[in-house]
């Protein structure tokens, strides 16, 4: 099968966690921006998927014209979590390097607008987002959700942040918006969680250990919107990169996880 979007996205399931959510401004749906996971709430969570507990179920995504020995374009996870707010369902979009990634300036990777010029900063601040739909058990539409990556916010420690669905490129495009219990990016993650500051070229690795490269967008979602019919499955999602190392659109199948 394949499909015309900005991106597609597959989604997966992992073991068991458990999240503390503080919000921001006013709670739920209002900004709440962090999470902390682990048995004593103690360790930052942040937008990028981890093992779990428990083996995991990929979904892979490949270019339709992928030449022989070429990686999935992108693959996601989902896992459902206990948070002091409620059940939750965690849902990570992540993307290929080589489709588009948190290098630039100096360390840009190559490829970035047909090599004319690098990766920039600023080229991840604004228009790039994420378009998640999640459907109940009976394949009911019930959130879709556009997420904003990176946007300039006077209450974020670097001025940068994620805004989510409430800001920015993103929105709540259909069903309860208090449903959404918080939301990341790994951008977010790299500038506030970890203190990575770099604006003009991205880190080297001495600089930032625990910088990620990965363009990687997170959500927490209160499972008690899909009601009795309970979490379903995520539908298609598209993704805007722009630039990205390949065109802005691609065709793409699912296939085996390598």
């Amino acid at each position: 099968m394949r499909h015309r979007v900005l991106f597609v996205v597959g989604l997966t399931a992992l073991g068991a966690g458990c999240v503390e959510v503080q919000s921001r401004e006013g709670g739920v749906g209002a900004g709440a921006t962090r999470a902390f996971c682990g048995p004593a709430l103690d360790r930052p969570c942040t937008s990028a998927p981890d093992d779990g507990d428990a083996p995991s179920t990929r979904v892979c995504w490949y270019r339709d014209d992928a030449p022989p020995g070429e990686g999935p374009m992108a693959e996601a996870f989902y896992r459902f979590e206990t948070t002091l707010l409620g059940d939750a369902v965690r849902v990570a979009l992540v993307f290929a390097e080589a489709f588009v990634d948190n290098t630039y300036g100096d360390r840009s990777s190559p490829g970035y607008r047909d090599g004319r010029r690098p990766h920039r900063f600023r080229d991840l601040v604004g228009s790039d987002h994420a378009t998640l739909t999640l459907t109940d058990g009976d394949g009911e539409r019930r959130v879709v959700l556009a997420l904003d990556y990176l946007s300039a916010s006077d209450d974020a420690d670097s001025g940068y942040r994620s805004l989510g669905p409430w800001g920015g490129d993103g929105r709540v495009v259909s069903g309860d918006p208090r449903a959404v219990l918080t939301a990341t990016s790994s951008m977010d993650d790299n500038l506030n969680l970890r203190g990575c500051r770099f604006f003009e070229s991205s880190p080297s690795e001495a600089e930032c250990p625990e910088w990620d490269p990965r363009v990687v967008y997170t959500t927490w979602v209160d499972v008690a919107i899909f009601g009795e019919a309970g979490f379903g499955e995520p539908a298609l999602s598209s993704v805007h990169a722009s630039p990205s190392r390949m065109d802005d659109t691609l065709d793409v199948r699912p296939g085996p996880c390598p």
